[in-house]
């Protein structure tokens, strides 16, 4: 499950259901659903609907049954009330889920909420919400994140860095242009290449050139991965010279990631 909830695999839908069913532990319940919001799967989703007054034992596995029913854009007709209500839980977690959700809606009232969830106390809250406004401003303001994410606070520069997964390529990768720099933490770095690795699409060669040559070897191991997660083609030369590494991480990791990539 823990695969599932960031890669699509064809067929593992009736496993993903009886995981949901089987495993009432809230963090299995929210691994299960972050896998259905990842499968695309809508007959998953409708599951959640089905049984979403259920969950609301707990806020914060009720948030992320939320999250999945509007990331698979599924009707339902509480979406507005209950974002709203997440959005002023006394648990900061699920205030950072409503900023999550928020970023997948459209209209000016999630628009004022995410704008008010921006001065929340919670640096993961107000990080979450800013990342949502760039997403549905395309871009405005993007100099607060570039500025979060080299400040000096590591804690805010790595939930700013793994929060740019959440943005549209050409956006992301605008940002990281700015902000993937030499003095950077290297902890900052690796979220950043994190980030990378599960954007669809736009020329992300330069940002491994970069992480390819880096004097770290977690970050080498990291950019390898990255370029097989993301398994386009303009990025697969940059593996050959690893395919016969003297390292065998380099190697087996570099092999893996070429043979990711189609024929």
């Amino acid at each position: 499950i823990e695969t599932l909830q960031h890669e699509t695999l064809l067929g593992s839908e009736l496993f993903i259901e009886k995981y949901l069913l089987n495993h009432p532990n809230k963090f299995d319940l929210i691994k299960a659903m972050k896998a259905i919001a990842q499968s695309g799967n809508t007959l998953l989703g409708q599951l959640l609907v089905k049984n979403y007054e259920n969950y609301g034992e707990d806020k914060l596995v009720q948030s992320y049954a939320l999250y999945a029913i509007v990331k698979l854009k599924i009707q339902f007709q509480d979406t507005a009330n209950e974002v709203l209500l997440f959005a002023n839980d006394t648990d900061p977690l699920v205030r950072e889920m409503a900023a999550i959700v928020l970023g997948e809606l459209k209209g000016i009232k999630f628009q004022n909420q995410l704008s008010t969830l921006i001065s929340d106390n919670e640096s993961r809250v107000n990080i979450a919400a800013l990342t949502s406004l760039l997403k549905i401003t395309d871009g405005d303001d993007k100099r607060k994140l570039i500025t979060l994410i080299k400040s000096g606070n590591l804690l805010d520069a790595e939930i700013a860095a793994g929060s740019l997964k959440r943005l549209p390529s050409k956006l992301a990768l605008e940002i990281i242009k700015e902000s993937l720099i030499d003095t950077l933490n290297i902890k900052v770095s690796l979220r950043i290449m994190e980030s990378i690795a599960t954007l669809d699409d736009g020329d992300a060669r330069i940002f491994f050139n970069w992480g390819l040559n880096h004097k770290e070897e977690n970050m080498v191991i990291q950019t390898l991965f990255a370029i097989g997660d993301r398994s386009l083609l303009p990025e697969r030369s940059l593996l050959v010279p690893f395919l016969e590494s003297e390292d065998v991480a380099f190697r087996s990791i570099a092999s893996w990631a070429y043979l990711k990539h189609p024929c």
